[in-house]
Protein backbone atom coordinates (compact mmCIF):
# COMPACT_ATOMS: atom_id res chain seq x y z
CA UNK A 1 0.00 0.00 0.00
CA UNK A 2 1.34 4.08 -0.51
CA UNK A 3 2.44 5.79 2.24
CA UNK A 4 -0.16 8.45 1.21
CA UNK A 5 -2.91 6.67 2.07
CA UNK A 6 -2.21 5.90 5.50
CA UNK A 7 -3.06 7.51 8.22
CA UNK A 8 -1.70 10.49 9.85
CA UNK A 9 -1.08 8.12 12.86
CA UNK A 10 0.07 5.04 10.64
CA UNK A 11 2.74 7.88 9.40
CA UNK A 12 4.09 9.07 12.37
CA UNK A 13 4.57 5.30 13.66
CA UNK A 14 6.36 4.48 10.94
CA UNK A 15 8.51 7.63 10.50
CA UNK A 16 9.28 7.23 14.18
CA UNK A 17 10.10 2.95 13.69
CA UNK A 18 12.52 4.33 10.58
CA UNK A 19 13.81 7.05 12.59
CA UNK A 20 14.70 5.11 15.45
CA UNK A 21 15.97 2.08 13.79
CA UNK A 22 18.65 3.38 12.19
CA UNK A 23 20.48 4.44 15.67
CA UNK A 24 20.50 8.39 15.36
CA UNK A 25 22.93 10.22 17.23
CA UNK A 26 20.35 13.16 17.61
CA UNK A 27 16.85 12.61 16.73
CA UNK A 28 14.61 15.24 16.30
CA UNK A 29 11.11 14.39 17.42
CA UNK A 30 8.17 17.34 16.91
CA UNK A 31 5.18 16.47 18.68
CA UNK A 32 4.93 13.34 17.62
CA UNK A 33 3.23 11.94 21.01
CA UNK A 34 0.34 13.72 20.08
CA UNK A 35 -0.97 11.43 17.49
CA UNK A 36 -1.55 7.37 18.04
CA UNK A 37 -3.06 5.16 20.47
CA UNK A 38 -1.86 5.11 24.42
CA UNK A 39 0.10 1.76 23.00
CA UNK A 40 2.09 3.86 20.44
CA UNK A 41 2.72 6.84 22.76
CA UNK A 42 3.97 4.70 25.51
CA UNK A 43 6.10 2.09 23.23
CA UNK A 44 7.28 5.51 21.76
CA UNK A 45 8.36 6.81 25.01
CA UNK A 46 10.11 3.60 26.00
CA UNK A 47 12.27 3.90 22.88
CA UNK A 48 13.07 7.53 23.44
CA UNK A 49 14.20 6.88 27.54
CA UNK A 50 15.87 3.88 25.82
CA UNK A 51 18.20 6.37 23.45
CA UNK A 52 18.59 8.92 26.40
CA UNK A 53 20.22 6.27 28.47
CA UNK A 54 22.47 5.45 25.67
CA UNK A 55 23.91 8.92 26.06
CA UNK A 56 21.85 9.70 22.30
CA UNK A 57 20.35 13.80 22.27
CA UNK A 58 16.98 13.63 21.72
CA UNK A 59 15.69 16.98 21.27
CA UNK A 60 11.76 16.89 21.47
CA UNK A 61 9.30 19.72 20.30
CA UNK A 62 6.73 19.80 22.17
CA UNK A 63 3.66 21.75 23.85
CA UNK A 64 3.21 19.15 26.60
CA UNK A 65 4.57 20.20 29.77
CA UNK A 66 4.38 17.27 31.39
CA UNK A 67 6.79 15.38 28.64
CA UNK A 68 8.87 18.79 29.12
CA UNK A 69 9.12 17.91 32.74
CA UNK A 70 9.41 14.00 33.14
CA UNK A 71 11.89 13.61 29.78
CA UNK A 72 13.99 17.30 29.27
CA UNK A 73 16.98 18.51 31.35
CA UNK A 74 17.25 21.71 29.57
CA UNK A 75 14.50 23.72 28.28
CA UNK A 76 14.76 26.17 24.93
CA UNK A 77 11.14 28.18 25.16
CA UNK A 78 10.95 29.50 21.35
CA UNK A 79 8.04 31.86 21.35
CA UNK A 80 7.16 33.21 17.00
CA UNK A 81 10.83 31.82 16.61
CA UNK A 82 12.57 34.02 18.96
CA UNK A 83 14.26 32.17 22.20
CA UNK A 84 11.88 33.71 25.17
CA UNK A 85 14.07 31.75 28.06
CA UNK A 86 16.71 28.69 28.50
CA UNK A 87 17.32 26.94 31.46
CA UNK A 88 15.99 23.49 33.61
CA UNK A 89 12.19 22.58 33.11
CA UNK A 90 11.93 23.43 36.73
CA UNK A 91 13.27 26.85 36.08
CA UNK A 92 11.19 27.57 32.92
CA UNK A 93 8.02 25.51 33.03
CA UNK A 94 6.87 28.08 35.67
CA UNK A 95 7.79 31.06 34.16
CA UNK A 96 6.05 29.93 30.57
CA UNK A 97 2.95 28.70 32.76
CA UNK A 98 2.71 31.96 34.50
CA UNK A 99 2.88 33.88 30.52
CA UNK A 100 0.66 31.35 29.42
CA UNK A 101 -1.94 32.19 32.15
CA UNK A 102 -1.63 36.46 31.65
CA UNK A 103 -1.75 35.77 28.15
CA UNK A 104 -4.99 33.86 28.32
CA UNK A 105 -6.36 36.86 30.59
CA UNK A 106 -5.17 39.34 28.17
CA UNK A 107 -6.73 37.93 25.72
CA UNK A 108 -9.98 37.13 27.01
CA UNK A 109 -9.78 40.82 28.29
CA UNK A 110 -9.34 41.92 24.44
CA UNK A 111 -12.19 40.02 23.30
CA UNK A 112 -14.93 41.20 25.99
CA UNK A 113 -13.71 45.14 25.10
CA UNK A 114 -14.64 44.51 21.32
Amino acid sequence: MAVKNYSSGMRARLGFAIATEVDPDILLIDELLSVGDQTFRQKSLNRIESMMNQGKTVVLVTHDLTQVTTYSNRVIWLDKGEVKDTGSPEEIVPIYQEYMKNRGSELSMCSESE
